[in-house]
Formats: C-alpha cells, sequence, structure tokens
C-alpha cells in the first residue's frame, strides 16, 4: 500500500475521486434536474475508487454510497419517493450518526484518515486516540449542524451551501492544526518548558 508520503499526487487523485468527483457528478446532475442520473454516476464512480483500494476503504466512503444509492432509488422509483423529502440534509445526517456511532464502539472514523500519515507504533498511544476523539466529536456537531441548518434555516439554498462549505474548510484547517498543537502541549508538560512562539 502506497503511502501519502510516497507519491503525493496519486493520493490526492484518490482523494479527489472519493471526495471531490462524485459530489460535482450529484450537482451536475441536480443543476440539470437529473438528480437520478446524478447520483447514479456519483454511486458507480465511487464504488470503482473503493473496489480499486480496498484497504483504503474508510466508513465515511461507506456512508456516502448509502446515501447516493438511496437518492438514486428515491429518485428513479416511485416506491421510495418519500426519500426525495429528506435528501437535502440525509447525507449530513448520515455522516453525523456515523461519527458519533464511531464514538460509540470506540473507534472514531478519524483514526483510519491518521493511521495514513503516522507510523505505526503511534497508533496505540492514548494521546493518538485522544486527539482522534477530539477530532470525531468536532466532525460529529459539524455534520449535524449541516443537517439541521438544511432543515431549520430560512437561508436561500446558496447561502445555506455557502456556510456548510465555509463550517467544513473551518473543521478541515482545525483538523490540521491540532494534532500539532496538541502534541507540542503534551510534550511541554511533559518536560515543564515553555515556547513564546506557539500557542499556550
Amino acid at each position: 500500500m502506497t503511502s501519502p508520503g510516497e507519491q503525493p499526487q496519486r493520493f490526492l487523485m484518490e482523494q479527489f475521486l472519493k471526495y471531490g468527483a462524485p459530489w460535482i457528478l450529484y450537482a451536475c446532475g441536480a443543476f440539470l434536474d437529473h438528480r437520478a442520473i446524478g447520483s447514479a454516476s456519483a454511486f458507480i464512480l465511487l464504488s470503482v475508487v473503493c473496489l480499486k483500494y480496498p484497504k483504503r476503504t474508510k466508513s465515511i466512503e461507506i456512508v456516502l454510497l448509502v446515501f447516493f444509492f438511496l437518492v438514486c432509488m428515491g429518485r428513479a422509483s416511485g416506491h421510495f419517493s418519500w426519500l426525495i423529502t429528506f435528501e437535502p440534509y440525509l447525507a449530513s445526517s448520515l455522516l453525523a450518526l456515523m461519527a458519533f456511532g464511531s464514538l460509540l464502539i470506540d473507534s472514531p472514523f478519524t483514526l483510519a484518515f491518521a493511521r495514513e500519515f503516522a507510523p505505526v507504533s503511534a497508533w496505540s498511544d492514548p494521546h493518538f486516540l485522544r486527539v482522534n476523539r477530539i477530532l470525531t466529536v468536532l466532525w460529529g456537531i459539524a455534520f449535524l449542524s449541516c443537517a439541521l441548518l438544511k432543515y431549520w434555516s430560512g437561508f436561500s439554498n446558496t447561502m445555506t451551501l455557502m456556510i456548510q462549505v465555509f463550517l467544513m474548510l473551518l473543521v478541515s484547517m482545525f483538523t490540521k492544526w491540532f494534532p500539532e498543537w496538541y502534541q507540542f502541549k503534551y510534550l511541554a508538560t511533559k518536560h515543564n518548558i515553555g515556547n513564546p512562539g506557539r500557542p499556550a
């Protein structure tokens, strides 16, 4: 298995095919008023990528596959038309359930991502696990916030989308910053040192 550090371009392409391209296909289908085709195309693409990299398939991808499948069934079949009602906030709701559910079984979903970058020796470290529990809680809150925003918000669809994108970017930036900050704080506390150039 290739690590992100060994072939960054291949890794980035894989991430785009998993988390970018399916949503682009889905959005194009929605824009052209062919959501069934858009969701089916997204489902097929994500399925192919997951089959190509089975050892790197994560719970979040399984949830997205379920979402695209349900939307396709709801749009293409009259027997599941009730799914259309829940479509706007279905993905965020499923992702929130996945995040909080992974905490209940003490297997934070962010562990699968973190292990792609961290050495094997760190996987069982209690601080490594604690960082991922915190990040998973944060992502769960973000997913739930997006679902509630869609359900209760009085904003336009464009404004709601902009808020959701901003929220996801904010959480992504925190996810990148927090592990390094936590490690510094832990080491500083352990060795009783300080560094005015880093956050206290």
